[in-house]
């Protein structure tokens, strides 16, 4: 599903929410065609189709989420090198990756770790991923401007694949909450990207107006790009520090 529809693969998963609105939607419309045996189409066809459409586009995005949890439970069988971080045990964590990087190599008390998107091990592996298009930019999305069936296609795929950022908040209500005594906020290994900006904005509201944001960076030019992306989601940039973080591609997502 990631190489047919979205033409990337290996690194794709450092970027995968943000890309999941950059669909070949082309390849998708051929495959839903093809799946439908439909050759022509006219009005009463589509009305005929719309069920079975919408059947199609959830089904791909569920088969990338299974891509995913086999990708993430393969992480966690890789041994982490180098020299391992001297992690506070008491202090609240938010990952973002789903693997158990935490739990298994710091012992960190599950109890203190918020799986904010689902975790990748344990019996059951329900993990949220979507993209972080509104409601309102899926209906005014230029690409669902086409006409016919290429359109239903697309906005149901949009739409099925919106990750439920509201929900998610919502559900937190109670771990926000506890971070208002919070001082120091470390940020390891996250792009800081628009797909999580609502937790980022969620958290330098709850959070001491002293609060010092730590964050982490692989390339130079990046660090520059954190402190912007920080201060638009509501961060004193003069609360604000970069550090240099060194990156293995050999454990590519043995992050969190």
């Amino acid at each position: 599903t990631v190489v047919r529809y979205f033409g990337a693969c290996g690194t794709f998963s450092h970027t995968l929410e943000g890309n999941l609105d950059e669909l070949d939607d082309g390849q998708l419309v051929r495959d839903t065609l093809r799946e439908l045996g439909i050759t022509r189409l006219n009005t009463p066809t589509l009305e005929d189709c719309l069920p079975t459409i919408e059947l199609y586009t959830v089904g791909a995005f569920h088969r990338l989420k299974d891509y995913m949890v086999s990708w993430v439970k393969g992480l966690n069988l890789i041994p982490l090198s180098g020299k391992r971080l001297n992690l506070d045990q008491a202090a609240f964590y938010i990952s973002f990756n789903y693997t158990n990087t935490l739990e298994r190599y710091y012992q960190i008390p599950p109890s203190r770790i918020n799986y904010i998107h689902g975790k990748g091990h344990g019996d059951k592996c329900d993990l949220i991923l979507g993209h972080a298009m509104r409601k309102s930019e899926i209906n005014s999305n230029p690409h669902c401007k086409k006409r016919g069936l290429p359109r239903i296609v697309l906005h149901s795929y949009l739409t099925h694949t919106r990750k439920p950022v509201e929900k998610i908040i919502q559900y937190n209500r109670n771990f926000w909450n506890k971070l208002s005594s919070i001082t120091e906020i470390i940020i390891l290994g996250h792009s800081l990207s628009q797909v999580d900006a609502a937790y980022l904005k969620k958290i330098a509201k709850k959070v001491t107006k002293d609060c010092v944001w730590s964050v982490s960076y692989y390339d130079p030019a990046d660090a520059e790009r954190h402190v912007k992306r920080l201060e638009h989601y509501g961060v004193d940039p003069r609360r604000i520090k970069c550090f240099r973080m060194a990156y293995d591609p050999s454990i590519e997502g043995i992050l969190f």
